[in-house]
């Protein structure tokens, strides 16, 4: 079976059937779905959890492994009104992690499946993406979810606007009027995570990108702005808990753009 990727606003996905992780955390959401009628196990802070769809809160320990078991992996954007919206209706109380009831893992399965086999368009795949947020009812989600302070707005919009993006904090200082300290306490209190971290799984992602398309892992690191290939293989480590070399295996990785 081939490995798909898919990057959109919001959130990242990678469809394949294989993967292997070692134990990691990251501010993104992870919504795992098996493709299959047979439920996928992950270790969740040091618990083996078994469901056909699983969402894991942000900053909690994981470790996904999974053989020749084809898989949906979706990583969601912390920031996004989506997070916000699937931690409002599925994790409340700050819950790790939370498996959906059977109806709606079932429903979540047999709509993964719909990406299995195949070329991915961007077509095809909003189709399916927008099913996705139907079964899970995001659109019954009446919260205010967006940012409301200007200054975080502007950041974000720079950042996933850029051309080009280092993981240094200099850059977005000329555009905002607010000292290194006074910036990144401001951005932790809107979105819950450090804009270092936002910053570096930003560039992780551009890098990823740019090694799917053929580009060496070294030319990939210095463009994203790490100071070193072993730099970006020990970010990749410790955020996704794989090397970035896996990118070099995916078959397609697609832009969706925002609709």
């Amino acid at each position: 079976m081939t490995t798909n990727a898919v990057i959109a606003e919001d959130h990242l996905s990678l469809i394949s059937e294989n993967i292997s992780t070692s134990a990691h955390r990251h501010a993104f959401l992870h919504l795992i779905i098996s493709q299959t009628q047979q439920p996928i196990s992950i270790n969740i802070e040091e618990n083996s959890i078994v469901s056909k769809a699983i969402l894991i809160n942000s900053k909690v320990m994981h470790t996904i492994s999974l053989v020749q078991q084809p898989f949906w992996i979706i990583l969601i954007n912390h920031t996004s009104s989506l997070a916000y919206c699937l931690q409002h209706q599925y994790l409340s109380e700050n819950k790790p992690f939370s498996c959906f009831s059977d109806f709606i893992s079932e429903a979540l399965s047999l709509n993964a499946e719909n990406l299995q086999n195949g070329k991915l368009d961007v077509s095809h795949y909003n189709t399916v993406w927008k099913r996705l947020l139907a079964i899970l009812a995001i659109n019954h989600c009446y919260l205010i979810h967006e940012i409301n302070d200007q200054r975080i707005q502007q950041v974000l919009t720079t950042i996933s606007s850029a051309n080009e993006l280092t993981a240094q904090q200099d850059s977005l200082l000329k555009a905002i009027y607010l000292s290194k300290s006074r910036l990144s306490h401001l951005f932790t209190d809107m979105t819950g995570s450090s804009l270092k971290s936002y910053l570096l799984f930003q560039c992780l992602m551009r890098a990823l990108w740019l090694i799917a398309q053929g580009n060496r892992i070294t030319d990939a690191a210095l463009k994203c702005g790490f100071d070193s290939p072993s730099h970006l293989s020990a970010t990749c480590r410790k955020l996704m808990g794989i090397k970035p070399s896996f990118a070099k295996h995916v078959s397609q990785f697609l832009k969706v753009p925002e609709e």
